[in-house]
């Protein structure tokens, strides 16, 4: 049996996916698909069941993870053992992120850390920071950086940099010089807030909560599973939203957004955070890459939101 073919199988069962399991090893669907074909004729029985685009694990499928997911992770030990003893710092690093995080801050760190180290294949698998973290926890990936902190005996978080939470509101000429806005007139407005899970709408919701509100006191005119087309509403004049004034600061230069205060609110800080499981040993891979996101963060200004200019008078 094919040691190869025993890493393709334990991924296609965590990801219970061809098409996520094919992203993850670098492959194409059909090869993947081509290489399951392969382990279920030599075994002479089905692995999974395809149901759609969905998959199910049948009962001998279940049985050959239970001893191959083992096998799987010896050979990553191992190899992560001699490269300590080597001192290489070499493979194919994946980091899970948040949106934010994941579309602003990683992609320079990460093709800085290539730089240093061109014998690393880098990839970024960006979901919500409650997806990472179920990333982590199930041992998909070794490292994340996430914008928000949740109670986890499993997970360490570490902070890295810090941000703000900020009103962005179109920047079509009605919103001109409206630069404070009372809570009141905020419950007014369409407000476009990201999916549960997500670390920016569980920051919005912690200021809230300080006022004794929650989201159902809001006139949340619609929910975005991402940051891009949270962007994009505001921009159109869809509804206003609370966006970290990182993720915004190209589109407040082009002044395609204007940000403006809740004065009830005030500043909203937010901190993105390395997490880690406590649980597994990093390799001397992901060991190098938490390093070097410590020094870069250390070297680099803390991002920091614009405040609205107030008008004369």
């Amino acid at each position: 049996m094919d040691l190869r073919l025993l890493e393709i199988f334990c991924r296609v069962c965590k990801e219970r996916s061809f098409s996520r399991a094919a992203r993850e090893l670098g492959l194409t669907q059909p090869t993947v698909s081509a290489h399951i074909k392969e382990l279920e004729g030599s075994l002479g029985t089905p692995l999974f069941v395809r149901l759609g685009r969905e998959i199910q694990v049948t009962e001998a499928g279940r049985l050959l993870y239970q001893h191959a997911s083992p096998i799987v992770d010896a050979k990553r030990v191992a190899i992560d053992k001699m490269a300590a003893f080597l001192n290489r710092i070499e493979g194919v690093l994946t980091v899970g992120a948040s949106s934010v995080p994941g579309e602003c801050l990683l992609p320079g760190v990460m093709t800085g850390f290539h730089t240093r180290y061109p014998g690393v294949q880098m990839r970024l698998r960006i979901s919500d920071t409650g997806e990472t973290l179920e990333h982590l926890r199930h041992g998909d990936i070794e490292i994340g950086v996430v914008g928000a902190r949740v109670r986890n005996d499993e997970l360490r978080f570490e902070s890295l940099a810090q941000d703000a939470l900020v009103l962005a509101v179109p920047g079509t000429a009605d919103w001109q010089g409206r630069t404070q806005l009372t809570l009141k007139e905020l419950r007014e407005l369409p407000l476009l807030v990201r999916e549960p899970g997500s670390g920016t709408r569980t920051v919005l919701e912690r200021a809230l909560e300080r006022r004794k509100l929650t989201l159902a006191d809001m006139n949340v005119a619609a929910e975005f599973g991402s940051l891009g087309a949270i962007k994009e509403g505001v921009k159109r004049g869809v509804g206003v939203s609370f966006i970290s004034a990182l993720a915004i600061a190209s589109e407040l230069q082009a002044r395609l957004v204007r940000v403006a205060e809740v004065r009830e609110l005030g500043p909203i800080g937010r901190t993105y955070y390395i997490v880690v499981s406590r649980r597994r040993v990093l390799s001397p891979l992901t060991r190098a890459f938490h390093a070097y996101l410590r020094e870069t963060a250390a070297a680099a200004p803390s991002p920091r939101a614009r405040r609205p200019k107030r008008r004369p008078g």
